[in-house]
């Protein structure tokens, strides 16, 4: 279970504009019109030949969110144990760029929801931010080695990062290597720089 620091309010709701997500990476899935729940989530996400679908499905009920009801992303960060499950599917994607976007995506909408209205959980938006930039900072540079919307994903989870806090603003600035060629080439070369 998460540590949350005070939970006394209720979380208020995001409209899904602020919440939009990046064109996903895998291929789409419908669906239902069930809610897409904390249980559906973690059942599919530790089975291998489901836990993209089910990373997918995690995003777009987050960035639906609250144009639905069930607060996917409030019932993923009170229930789960640092968030081991979806780091560990980002340890399976070790050499799958793409796959690695998508769970990029998922723990960027969980940062901007603990910044914005879940802010008794920022404990853990602070780890995931220590976690990427020290054991994942490695994937975080190979993506913005790739093009077009996938460097932006990066941008964005990098971008999320910093205005998160001060400690995970220094701790972008201490570890990305943003002087390196390949870095700097990706995103003098975008063609529609207004998109980072």
């Amino acid at each position: 279970m998460a540590t949350v620091d005070d939970c006394s309010k209720m979380p208020q709701k995001r409209s899904a504009e602020e919440m939009s997500l990046d064109e996903p990476t895998a291929k789409a899935i419908k669906l239902s019109d069930d809610a897409y729940t904390y249980t559906d989530f973690i059942t599919e996400l530790k089975d291998t030949s489901t836990s993209m679908s089910a990373i997918y499905k995690f995003t777009t009920s987050a960035s639906k969110y609250p144009d639905i009801s069930y607060d996917l992303v409030a019932h993923y960060c009170e229930n789960s144990n640092d968030f081991e499950d979806l780091f560990s599917v980002l340890f399976s994607t070790e050499k799958n760029c793409k796959d690695a976007i998508l769970v990029f995506d998922a723990l960027r909408l969980i940062l901007i929801r603990i910044a914005s209205d879940l802010n008794c959980y920022r404990n853990l938006g602070n780890m995931i931010a220590q976690k990427l930039l020290t054991v994942h900072l490695e994937m975080l540079e190979n993506v913005c080695k790739l093009g077009h919307s996938h460097v932006t994903s990066a941008i964005k989870l990098l971008t999320t990062i910093v205005v998160f806090s001060e400690t995970t603003a220094k701790l972008v600035i201490t570890n990305f290597p943003f002087d390196k060629p390949d870095f700097v080439k990706n995103i003098l070369s975008r063609r529609n720089k207004a998109q980072l």
